[in-house]
């Protein structure tokens, strides 16, 4: 039993077809379970055997210890910094953006 493509588990579906319980296993282990694969903290689950699960856009952001000195400081797309009053992201190379924190 191994992941497989959607092209490969659609196949395994289609209208007549009666999967056997092996490619029915085959769907199990190309979708992240919750209980046996976890979470991170975004919201978001990763399988470790996967490679194809553990891209960027699926583990979250990089949050970095230090905030940047300026809107045009080095960062790399993607990276979050937080301090005591701002939260900043940078968007692109180089390019910061924050936002303001307040109490509510």
């Amino acid at each position: 039993m191994a992941a497989k493509t959607r092209a490969a588990l659609k196949a395994f579906f289609e209208t007549g077809d009666q999967p056997t319980s092996s490619e029915f296993a085959d769907l199990m282990d190309s979708v992240p379970n919750k209980t046996d694969d976890g979470e991170t903290g975004t919201g978001s689950f990763v399988r470790a055997t996967s490679p194809a699960l553990t891209t960027p856009a699926l583990t979250g952001p990089t949050i970095v210890p230090s905030t940047p000195a300026s809107a045009g400081a080095t960062g790399v797309a993607g990276t979050v910094a937080i301090d005591s009053n701002y939260i900043y992201v940078c968007t692109a190379t180089n390019t910061w953006k924050r936002a303001a924190l307040s109490t509510w």
